[in-house]
């Protein structure tokens, strides 16, 4: 994988992850605090890209993070192992799936106020209220369960774009 930074609006790009050992599935920024999430886990650069650094401690062997969204001081990841939180820049992680079904792989998280929404694989779409300690489905007027692969936010209007299944 490949991280890019362009310095005049896309009119030209270099390469800025010298170090970084994984495909990039997500990307996010928070203050001077690049995250990266992979299929070799999470990464973060505090210096615009030109080193990484793995945080991947209490994460399973061979978890992939598909989606990274940070909230305040909370920084959440969404895996084929479920959801995780650090709430100290990603030295420690915590697994946080009460609600999901066993075995939930989660490729999509987008933070709208206080509400964290979660995009599953097969299990449709989950909300906690309460950074995630507990979660809840949310599926009503989805016709067809498949994975949910992002999310947009507009105001109080939720995007959902799933793979599959329109």
């Amino acid at each position: 994988g490949e991280i890019y930074l362009s310095e005049n609006n896309g009119s030209t790009w270099t390469p800025v992850n010298s170090n970084l050992t994984s495909s990039i599935n997500s990307l996010n920024i928070n203050g001077d605090n690049i995250f990266i999430g992979g299929d070799n886990g999470v990464f973060l650069s505090t210096n615009d890209g030109i080193d990484w650094v793995t945080l991947n401690n209490d994460f399973p062997s061979n978890t992939k993070i598909y989606s990274i969204a940070v909230s305040g001081t909370n920084i959440f990841a969404g895996s084929s192992n479920g959801v995780f939180v650090s709430t100290n820049q990603g030295s420690k992680w915590t697994t946080i799936n009460n609600g999901f079904p066993e075995y939930t792989a989660v490729h999509s998280i987008i933070i709208n106020g206080t509400n964290l929404f979660a995009g599953t694989e097969n299990s449709g779409i989950y909300l906690s209220t309460n950074n995630g300690e507990n979660w809840t489905a949310v599926n009503i007027g989805i016709t067809k369960i498949t994975m949910v692969q992002t999310f947009a936010v507009i105001g109080t209007n939720i995007y959902a774009g799933t793979n599959g299944n329109g």
